[in-house]
Order: structure tokens, then C-alpha cells, then sequence
């Protein structure tokens, strides 16, 4: 890549930082001035650990659809020939004192818009890693970890461990280079996975994925940090969280404002001062509505039948097991379940590959954990960009209003981020935070 020139630095919230888009295909590589630049999204969530983003640039007297060379703000000459869909590429540097960070993503899509009165050109942008697994299709079996002919072992002798599993997958047909060993926790479940001729890269892992409990039987998460896959415990996550704040989880403090009471005047210990934000699902005594209990089945291919298995997968005992081994015990969950929901009316069907009884039931579990963490009070944030957060991060929110108004007090506390958006322009970079609790305060007497 070229030598970084002036066009590619920039002041971004008063911090000198040097920021370059790079365009690049099996023929041509070339950057956009940060003039031609309107906007750029980048955005994760908790569902997978890919980015996306769109792109946004000057596109007066169609430049970027009439000519392969023309002339940019600063006279310097952009080259550049696309290739079909999927062929061509943005790499982004953002570089500061204290920061570096890099996205390189596919250009998936593009179309015309106008920002401002300025005729604009938008590439839709997916994670490199995320279009090449939805995009190749993989020969892959658990059996490759084994050392020995698989056909010749019992069902039990050809299980593997999901988690190292998973690890082989991804270092196998995505890169070896893209594992961080030392944050990979390791997994209780085992499975005897083949993918199936059509199966994408992205399928089997999924599928992998969706059957990998830690110690606890709870959820483990894929995320994606600095490039690179990190396996986690989610309880282990959380209990870190409470105890030592660890660095890899744990996102911050933010200071909410209000009307009467400004960010600047709110007293703040290294916290970081929220713009603006809203509370989605404040009354969560009521969401369960939207839960129901979930019968899980499995086709067992020794007796030619399907079994179906709802004995421990059911909301009282998710929420009692939450509790007893989740939550720390200054904390309850308070609901008021949907009489349906009690009264077993209600079942979504949810197929397992697995014939272990017990992984299964607590596979249906698991998706009523999913479902807890997802409609529960939700808290989205608008702050000053913030390179350092992550999906999976615990924060810390501090109101200070919270003392004046009971309704607020909940607000105080952790949070789990289960999304976030950043946006930058030419001179300035802001977080769109999403976060969520899967759990209620105890309530004040």
C-alpha cells in the first residue's frame, strides 16, 4: 500500500488521526480523499461477529458511474475499475496516538442518494471474513480432529469438543492467523458434526455453534475482537464482570444527562458522558408475553422416531436458574408471566442434532436465555466515538438523577452491549451504543 499522504490525515474530535479508505480489487488499488468523504458506518451486534457498514461518498456529475480515473478534491488522480460483486474491497486505517484500528470489508452492494443536497454514491460494506463463509461451501466433519478412522469408533469415542471444534473450523477454511488463543474458553459439549455438499462455511458454523455450552450449560458467544475470534463463556463473562471488571469485557462508565441535569455537570469518576439516550421496554414485568416455552425434538435414527423433550426447558426454571446460578444474590429477576406461557398453551419446536437427553433440554434452554437477554429493558446510547467498545462488553451506566426519581434507579448499574454503530466523517467520530438486561433490580421498599 502506499506511503500515507496528507490526504489521509485528518483532525477527528481534536485528535490528529490518520484515516485511509482504500479501494482494491485483483487490478487496482487506490484511496478516496477524506474530502469525497460523507459519511462511514460501522456497525457489530451480538448476533454475529462480523462488522458491516456503508460507505458514503461525493458522487457530483457521477463520477464514480461515468469514468475509471478522475480528478478528486485535492487533484489526485482516482483509478479505479470494479470487478463483479463480491470482487472488490475497502480496507480502512483509523490511526490516532493512542488507537489503531482496521476494517477491511467486501463491497456487496451500491446505489445512489442524496446527503445534504449532494449527489452521493453508498457501497454497502460486509465483513471480508463474513462474505467468503456465506459465500464458500465447505467439506468439513468433526472427525477430522480425531486421529484415528472415525468408522471404526462408537458414537460416544466419535464425539469432539464443540469449542475445539469450532477452533478448527475457522483455522482450517477461514485463517489460521484469525484465532486468539488466549480468550478461546473451553467448551462442555461434545458433537459428531459432518456439513452436508451445500452447507456454506457460515452454516456449519452456525449449527456447531448453536450446540456449544460451557461448564454451566450457558450460552457461549463468538465474538470478534482486533480481527480475531474469541470463544467465551457467557457466565464466566459475567462473573468477571462483577468481580475484577476484566479488561476484555468491560466496556466503562457512562454518565447519563438529562434536561435538568447536563452531562458537564455531573459528577463522573473516569466515566464517559452520554449525548442523548432512550429507554426502550421499560415495562418488563410484561415482556413474557412475548416468551413461550419451547418443546425440543430430536430424531433418533437408532429407533426411526422422533423424541420430544420439554421437562426442564420451560420459563420457571430458566428464571430459577438464572437466579441460582447466574445472577449474584443481590439481584432477582421480577416478572409476571403470560398466563398462556404458565399454562404450557404456547410451544415453539426447536430441533437438535444431538441424542443426548440433557444437552437437548438444555439446548431449548438456552433459547429461552436468548429470548430474556433479547426483550428485556433495553438502553440505546449516543456518545463521543469510542474506539475500545466491543459487543459482549459489560458497562456500567451512572445516573445521577436515579436518587431524585425511583423509575430511574434501575438504570444505574450493568449493562451488556448487544450492538453498537459508529460514525465517522471527515472531522468527527460518534457511538451509537445498544444495550440490555436480561435481569430486574430488586425494588426499593
Amino acid at each position: 500500500m502506499s506511503e500515507i499522504q496528507d490526504n489521509f490525515i485528518t483532525r477527528i474530535n481534536g485528535e490528529d488521526t490518520i484515516f485511509r479508505i482504500l479501494f482494491f480489487n485483483a487490478k487496482y488499488i487506490n484511496g478516496i480523499s477524506l474530502e469525497s468523504l460523507i459519511n462511514l458506518d460501522i456497525e457489530e451486534n451480538i448476533n454475529s461477529p462480523f462488522y458491516k457498514g456503508i460507505l458514503t461518498i461525493k458522487n457530483e456529475n457521477n463520477v464514480f458511474d461515468t469514468s475509471k480515473e478522475y480528478s478528486m478534491p485535492t487533484s489526485e488522480i482516482f483509478k479505479y475499475e470494479f470487478l463483479e460483486a463480491g470482487e472488490n474491497y475497502i480496507h480502512v486505517e483509523i490511526q490516532n496516538e493512542y488507537t489503531k484500528k482496521q476494517y477491511t470489508f467486501n463491497i456487496i452492494e451500491e446505489y445512489i442518494s442524496i446527503e445534504n443536497s449532494i449527489k452521493a454514491k453508498n457501497f454497502v460494506l460486509i465483513d471480508i471474513h463474513l462474505w467468503y463463509m456465506l459465500n464458500n461451501k465447505v467439506n468439513f466433519s468433526s472427525a477430522f480432529l480425531l486421529d484415528k478412522d472415525a468408522s471404526q469408533l462408537s458414537n460416544n469415542d466419535r464425539m469432539t469438543d464443540t469449542s475445539q471444534t469450532i477452533k478448527k473450523l475457522i483455522k482450517d477454511h477461514v485463517s489460521d492467523l484469525s484465532i486468539n488463543e488466549e480468550q478461546w474458553d473451553k467448551s462442555k459439549t461434545k458433537t459428531f458434526y459432518s456439513s452436508n455438499y451445500n452447507d456454506s462455511i457460515l452454516h456449519t458454523l452456525n449449527a456447531i455453534l448453536e450446540n456449544t455450552l460451557d461448564d454451566n450449560n450457558d450460552n457461549m458467544l463468538l465474538l470478534k475482537r482486533n480481527n480475531k475470534f474469541s470463544l467465551f463463556s457467557f457466565s464466566k463473562l459475567y462473573k468477571d464482570f462483577l468481580k475484577n471488571n476484566y479488561t476484555y469485557n468491560y466496556g466503562g462508565t457512562f454518565s447519563l444527562a438529562s434536561d435538568s441535569n447536563s452531562a458537564e455537570t455531573q459528577s463522573s469518576f473516569n466515566s464517559i458522558k452520554v449525548k442523548d439516550y432512550s429507554i426502550y421496554n421499560e415495562d418488563n414485568k410484561n415482556t413474557t408475553t412475548e416468551l413461550i416455552n419451547y418443546k425440543v425434538h430430536n430424531y433418533n435414527n437408532v429407533d426411526k422416531r422422533f423424541s420430544i423433550y420439554n421437562k426442564n426447558n420451560n420459563i420457571k426454571s430458566t428464571v430459577e436458574y438464572l437466579e441460582n446460578n447466574i445472577l449474584n444474590n443481590k439481584i432477582i429477576i421480577d416478572r409476571k408471566d403470560n398466563p398462556n406461557i404458565e399454562k404450557n398453551k404456547y410451544y415453539n419446536s426447536y430441533y437438535s442434532t444431538s441424542d443426548d437427553k440433557n444437552i437437548i433440554e438444555n439446548e431449548g434452554k438456552q433459547e429461552i436465555i436468548k429470548n430474556l437477554i433479547n426483550y428485556t429493558t433495553a438502553l440505546n446510547l449516543q456518545t463521543t466515538g469510542m474506539y475500545s467498545i466491543d459487543t459482549g462488553n459489560f458497562i456500567v451506566i451512572n445516573n445521577d438523577n436515579a436518587i431524585f426519581n425511583k423509575n430511574l434507579r434501575k438504570l444505574n448499574g450493568g449493562w451488556f452491549v448487544t450492538g453498537f454503530k459508529h460514525t465517522f466523517t471527515i472531522d468527527s467520530f460518534n457511538t451509537e451504543i445498544a444495550c440490555t438486561k436480561f435481569y430486574d433490580l430488586k425494588k426499593d421498599e
